[in-house]
Formats: structure tokens, sequence, C-alpha cells
């Protein structure tokens, strides 16, 4: 008998075990298994349509989370709903299901230290929600003092540029029309970029200081 190989995610999945075997011919078809079974589709359930305080359902949230957080809160809960000692073992077996099936698959790459018990899983969560959130910061400390350390050199490099442009100005102007007063100085210094450009390129041909600044 061969398995009739179903889709996996098919939107109609089947709900016995005969409908997974083929069909044989003669008398042997009344020897085929006919059992069938309860099927819960845990995408099929929103979160907010989940029973509050189930344990199926607490599988179904957890493996629904796609945040830490999440995770961290519904472990806290089920701590709290199977704090009696007779669930230990139910504890235990929450534990090892998170630690070895959900957490890998919600962290590759990180390691996940073997724990024994659910107060264990809430632990390590908050240490490691705690990590991340001082490591996120971090880095946002770095990228803002790495961005400030940019804006910085790149506006020593426009003052630098700037300066040595007035310089330039001021060398011509001397050399052209002779001792500058203080205020062609000032008015110099405090030109823009586009405008000592400008003077710069007509100075050859300006007659006089007036003329050069009078120019556009």
């Amino acid at each position: 008998m061969e398995p009739r190989g179903r889709p996996v995610g098919s939107s109609n999945p089947a709900t016995a075990i005969e409908e997974l075997i083929e069909e044989v011919p003669g008398g042997l078809a009344r020897y085929r298994p006919t059992l069938r079974y309860l099927l819960l589709d845990e995408n099929h359930y929103a979160g907010e349509a989940l029973p509050a305080r189930n344990l199926v359902a607490a599988i179904f949230r957890l493996e629904q989370s796609e945040r830490i957080e999440d995770i961290q809160k519904m472990v806290q809960a089920l701590v709290e709903w199977l704090k009696d000692p007779a669930q230990s073992s139910i504890r235990r077996a929450f534990a090892v299901w998170i630690q070895r099936v959900l957490m890998p698959a919600r962290l590759p790459g990180e390691s996940v230290p073997e724990v024994h018990d659910l107060t264990e899983v809430g632990n390590m969560l908050a240490e490691k929600v705690k990590r991340w959130t001082h490591e996120w910061e971090e880095r946002g400390i770095e990228k803002g003092i790495e961005k400030g350390i940019e804006k910085g050199i790149e506006k020593g490099i426009e003052r630098g540029r700037h300066e040595r442009a007035v310089d330039l100005l001021l060398r011509q102007l001397r050399l052209k029309f002779g001792p500058l007063d203080e205020s062609v100085i000032t008015r110099v210094s405090r030109a823009d970029d586009d405008q000592l450009t400008r003077w710069t390129e007509q100075i050859l041909t300006a007659p006089s200081l007036d003329a050069l600044f009078a120019s556009r």
C-alpha cells in the first residue's frame, strides 16, 4: 500500500487515515485502516480567536510569535498557569520544546543555553531582551557619533575651502590695488563661496575695488 501523498499545506487536508492510503482491489480493501482524527490547523487561528488560558492555544501563540518579547510574555503566563507542583512534567516539556525547537528557529545562529524549567526559560529570554536592547542602544550611539564625526569633517573641509578662497582673493586684491582697508577685508571674509568665485574671476578686468564690488 502506497501513501497517496496529499500535498503539504493543502486547503483540504485529510482527516482520516484511509484517505492517505491507496485503494486496493478485491477483498483487501476491507483491511485498509479506518481511523479518523481531529485536525487542528494553527494557521487558521488568529491570536485574538484563541482561548485565553489554554495550553494548546499557548503553543499556537508561541509558534505564531514574531518577537522575542511576545514569547517572553507567553512564557511568563505559562509559569503562572503551571505553578502547581503536579504540573512540573508539563513545565519541563514546554521548557525543552522552547529551548530545542522554538528558540533555534527564532534565533538562528544564537546560542541557546540548556534549560530545565519554564522559569529558567523566562530568565533566559529576559536576559537576551536586555542584552539586545543594550546592544541596539550602543549601536545607535555609535552610529550617531559616526554621523556627527562625518558631518564635522565635511563642515571642516568646507570651512577650509572657504578660508583658502578668502586668502587667495585678498592676496590678489593687495597685488592689484595695494594695502586694503579693514572694511574690505571684513567684506571679503563674510562673502559666500559664489560671491568669492565671481570676484576672483572679475578681478583681472576690474579697474578699481568699487567697480569690482559693484559688479554682479
